[in-house]
């Protein structure tokens, strides 16, 4: 899973699928290291791996399941940018916790954003070629979520590999839009700034489906907005489905805002 942008919620995003606050969430800039989280079938252990250049291990815990805390400080010491400035230097950071929402040899892989440092940025778009599905995060705070210099510019990127058969496996179908942070948006200017993202996306994604794009706020509660938790329901429901397309496709998927799958 990819996310587009700094901020864009993809952390967020994750903890909530996999049902753990297990990474920390940041109004900033905050992943460095790609995060890639793995169905184990161990319902009592979570292991975590951290890995070098050249598949390197530099370091291997297993932890207790309800120690969400101390996997929470692991994976920030990791994969936080300004936890340790050293994550630069690791290629990726693996979790291995009991999630059969993934079926086959899916992942979901959390990436840095763009619109942050470029070296986090490049690091990112490196890693699109491996994905066969794709999860973009926007926050739509950010001028509607739609910058040319972020969503855009990974999704113009997207669609070169994709041309150029650096992505052989992409279904565009697996392609999922979470126009993410919609409770900071006043309520009579919604409608028009849903329907300005949707036409945006469609501008530069034509397989966009109204099945495949979401407005809600991750962060927000049943209570104090229950369309958005309906509407991150439906987004599991349709992810389910992209999984079991994509579970034999490749060994590996990711999540960015963009998220992605891969």
């Amino acid at each position: 899973m990819r996310s587009c942008e700094t901020s864009g919620g993809k952390s967020t995003l994750v903890n909530r699928l996999v049902g753990r606050k297990i990474f920390k969430p940041s109004i900033d800039e905050s992943t460095a290291t790609i995060c890639r989280i793995r169905n184990s079938n161990d319902p009592k252990k979570i292991s975590c791996k951290v890995v070098g250049k050249n598949d390197q291990v530099i370091d291997e815990r297993s932890f207790e399941s309800g120690q969400d805390e101390k996997i929470r400080k692991f994976t920030e010491e990791n994969v936080d940018k300004n936890a340790q400035l050293a994550s630069m230097e690791i290629d990726h950071v693996d979790v291995g916790l009991y999630f059969p929402f993934l079926k086959g040899n899916t992942l979901i892989v959390d990436t840095p954003g763009i619109g942050g440092s470029r070296e986090l940025s490049d690091k990112m778009m490196k890693y699109l070629p491996n994905a066969v599905a794709f999860i973009f995060v926007s926050n739509v705070a950010n001028a509607g979520g739609v910058q040319r210099d972020r969503l855009v510019k990974i999704i113009q990127e997207v669609v070169r590999l994709h041309d150029e058969k650096d992505i052989t496996c992409l279904d565009p179908r697996n392609a999922l839009f979470i126009s993410n942070k919609w409770d900071a948006v006043p309520q009579d200017e919604r409608d028009e700034g849903w329907s300005k993202v949707q036409r945006e996306l469609k501008k530069h994604w034509p397989h966009l489906t109204s099945e495949n794009i979401f407005r809600t706020s991750l962060m927000s509660t049943k209570d104090k907005e229950p369309d958005f938790d309906a509407e991150f329901e439906r987004f599991k429901e349709r992810l389910a489905k992209v999984v079991e397309r994509s579970q034999y496709t490749r060994q590996i998927k990711h999540l960015t805002s963009p998220c992605h799958i891969k």
